[in-house]
Formats: structure tokens, sequence, C-alpha cells
């Protein structure tokens, strides 16, 4: 919703309720956030930032080199890598296969520590990690990392095998996500299907009920990897957050 969307009627009642200080610092805060955000030197880094999402998300290896070494916005370590693919705009599939890369290793645990799964449920957590680290595109090692943060995270949460628990669990609710939302697959996995498939293809000792709960919550709601927010709100938002922990 604009400004200019609120009723007068409104609009009027909110300015009775502020006092001549209050109007004052609105006003006073409304120019300089102008003066910031069209300032010369933010639209040209504006111009820049975008510039390297077009070309990451074309190439990422070659958007991570233009945004590091081309113009030098970004110190070519893992830590601000990983900061830096938390920005609004990039292609998640881009994230995931740049991540995903063996020679990326440790951008990729820099990227899964910046992320907080504690006390969350798995398959939330799971939901958490697939819609900003690139989803399944960054296959088994992108996985692997989430199930060890996970279970840095959630110490206990496992009894046994808790790293190789996370990651099996996490791969088999990928597949029960896939098998249960697309429409070519007719003959969809029942629940004493999934529960014997992963208790039958691994040694992990996972009480029933809890496959049962995985196997409701995957059907009932769809694993998605939401759309970043590339509208100018999101941007800012997002560049704000990434400028305050550099």
């Amino acid at each position: 919703m604009k400004l200019t969307d609120i009723p007068a009627e409104l609009t009027l009642l909110i300015f009775e309720h502020m006092t001549i200080d209050s109007l004052e610092k609105s006003a006073c805060l409304c120019s300089l956030w102008r003066s910031i955000v069209y300032s010369k030197p933010v639209l040209a880094a504006r111009i820049d930032v975008d510039r390297a999402i077009d070309i990451f998300n074309a190439n990422g290896p070659l958007g991570i080199e233009f945004i590091t070494k081309s113009i030098g916005m970004i110190n070519d370590t893992p830590e601000d890598i990983a900061r830096w693919l938390s920005l609004p705009g990039l292609d998640n599939r881009q994230i995931g296969k740049y991540l995903g890369d063996k020679k990326n290793k440790v951008v990729l645990q820099a990227a899964m520590n910046r992320k907080d799964f504690k006390g969350m449920h798995l398959d939330a957590a799971l939901r958490k990690c697939l819609s900003s680290i690139g989803g399944p595109y960054g296959g088994w090692r992108v996985l692997k990392a989430f199930a060890r943060r996970f279970c840095e995270c959630n110490p206990g949460y496992f009894s046994e095998d808790a790293v190789e628990s996370a990651y099996i669990l996490s791969g088999a609710m990928i597949v029960l996500n896939r098998d249960a939302q697309s429409p070519q697959v007719q003959n969809k996995l029942t629940k004493q299907q999934f529960v014997a498939y992963v208790a039958s293809s691994t040694h992990l000792k996972v009480k029933i009920p809890y496959l049962e709960g995985l196997y409701d919550r995957i059907t009932a709601d769809e694993i998605r990897i939401e759309p970043r927010d590339d509208s100018i709100a999101g941007w800012v938002r997002s560049a704000v957050n990434w400028m305050m922990t550099a």
C-alpha cells in the first residue's frame, strides 16, 4: 500500500495524534532517507550490485569474481561471499550450484554458520534452509552441511548418528515433497510406504510416529523455494542488514 492509498480521513486522524515534535522529526527523517537513498554513491553502488546480480544469475562463479575482484565491492573471503549471497535478486539455482561445488566448501560452511536452527524441528529447519541456500540445487554437499549445522544448533535432537540421521531424513523429505506435489506422479507414496522406505533403506533408529509426523507435514504443506524479495524495499532492507553485519 502506498501513502496515497490511505483515505484522507485516516491520514488526518493519524496526524491529529502526532505532536508537533513528532511531525518535525518525521519530516526530517524522510528528508534524510531520500538524501541517502538517492545520493550518487548509493545509486552507483546499486548499479554495480545489480550488474553483479545479473552476472551471477547467468554464471555463479563469474558473478562472485566480478563482485570480489573486478569491482572489489566485497572482500574475497568465505564470510563476505556468504553474506553477499543473502542479497535479494539472486537466483536460488545458481546459489545452490555455487555452494554445492566442492571448490566452494568453505563458503558453504560460512553460509550455514549464518543460519540459526535452534529449537526447530528438522522439517521446519529444512524449509528455512531450502528457501535461502539454493534448495536442492546444491546436491548432497548442501544437505550434508545443513545436517551438520542443524545438529550443532540442536544437540540431542537425535539420540544416535545425529548428522547421518538428519542428512538421510532431509533427503527423504525432498523425495517425498517431489512425489507428493508433482502432478506428473500418479501413484503417490502412502504414509505406510514412506515409513517403510525410510526404515528399510537406513539403519537409523527413528521412531515410526516421528516419521509419520514428517509425512503429514510435508504432504500437507509443500516445501517451496520462496522467491527472493527483489523490490526496492526488500533490496534496501537486505542491504542495510548486510552493511550492519560487515
